[in-house]
């Protein structure tokens, strides 16, 4: 039977609590980053909304990004309480305790979010983003 001296033990465990460590590290490094990332990507839909009119009904929305990291939005007129905003894909989600209502945002060429159509069912009305001044 081999021996192993008690300098090779103690050598390979700190080489694997330090690997655990970096790993441990680099996750919530990389988990850091995602939140910025989805922070980032989340402002794009922030803004104003003006009904487009060319459906019969309608209305302007204000969607707006709260500090916890959650999306809302609501009819500018405040005639309905906010919704949060629950991503089901890309650039479409469902309005939290609406029943069903859906948002979905369409973008340009240059992939800048230009206006949003909320749905239910086959029933839409579609909101042009306004233009920062």
């Amino acid at each position: 039977m081999k021996k192993v001296n008690n300098f090779s033990r103690i050598t390979a465990m700190t080489l694997i609590l330090a690997l655990l460590g970096f790993s441990a590290f680099g996750q919530t490094t990389a988990a850091k980053a995602k939140e910025k990332t989805n922070d980032k990507a989340l402002k794009a839909y922030v803004g104003a909304y003006e009904f487009d009119k060319n459906t019969d009904m309608g209305f302007d929305v204000t969607v707006w990004l709260e500090e916890n990291g959650n999306l809302y939005a609501q009819p500018s007129n405040e005639s309905q309480p906010p919704a949060q905003l629950i991503k089901v894909s890309e650039d479409k989600f469902e309005l939290a305790n609406t029943g069903g209502l859906m948002m979905s945002f369409e973008r340009d060429k240059k992939k800048e979010v230009i206006s949003l159509r909320i749905s239910e069912a086959d029933q839409f009305f579609t909101c042009i983003k306004k233009k920062d001044k």
